[in-house]
């Protein structure tokens, strides 16, 4: 594939191949611009994965912007959405949820803390954000492709005084460092089992 961006690839336990950033604008929209240089799906059938420890232009549900500093784990995964056309808006929304408890599900077996969901796709401890879910949809060939992005403030040091009161980190709550590359290695997994069941 073809960047504007720096970028190691490399390929996860689960043979997913995963395309490392150290500083890109959004990873969706790079998902989104590989989309488009692809003529079929075979890129993208073990889900493909994109991650970056810091974003220029980050974005959140309803093209929020979402505070993306260094230390974060920025990350977006490719995968064939066969049943899109088929599923009613309850369904969907149904997908969403699920996406987003599969994510804490795999999440709570690394990060020492309480986490929640709060809907549609936000993921809280002890009353502030830590983490988001941005699912978008583009075409391959006529077929559906579902781009998941995750937001997850891991080991930011700190917040600007306005989005502290309001969000936090696992750093900020344990003093602990998570590796990143840990997180994706449970996470995509989860979720691509989660989808193709």
């Amino acid at each position: 594939m073809n960047s504007l961006f720096k970028y190691k690839k490399k390929q996860l336990k689960n043979g997913s191949p995963i395309f490392i950033y150290p500083l890109i604008d959004s990873t969706n929209d790079e998902g989104r611009r590989f989309i488009q240089q692809s003529p079929t799906l075979t890129p993208f059938q073990k889900g493909l994965v994109l991650i970056s420890s810091q974003q220029s232009n980050g974005k959140g549900q309803y093209d929020r912007i979402w505070e993306s500093q260094k230390g974060g784990l920025y990350y977006t995964l490719i995968i064939p959405y066969k049943t899109y056309h088929s599923e009613s808006p309850a369904q969907a929304k149904k997908r969403a949820e699920g996406i987003c408890h599969t994510v804490i599900h795999e999440l709570r077996k690394i990060i020492p803390l309480s986490l929640e969901h709060k809907a549609p796709n936000d993921i809280y401890t002890q009353g502030k954000k830590i983490g988001g879910v941005l699912i978008e949809v583009e075409h391959v060939s006529n077929t559906p492709v579902m781009i998941i992005g995750i937001g997850l403030n891991i080991n930011q040091k700190s917040f600007t005084d306005s989005l502290s009161l309001k969000a936090g980190s696992v750093y900020t709550f344990c003093k602990k460092n998570i590796p990143l590359t840990q997180l994706v290695e449970v996470i995509t997994p989860a979720l691509i089992k989660k989808l193709t069941l």
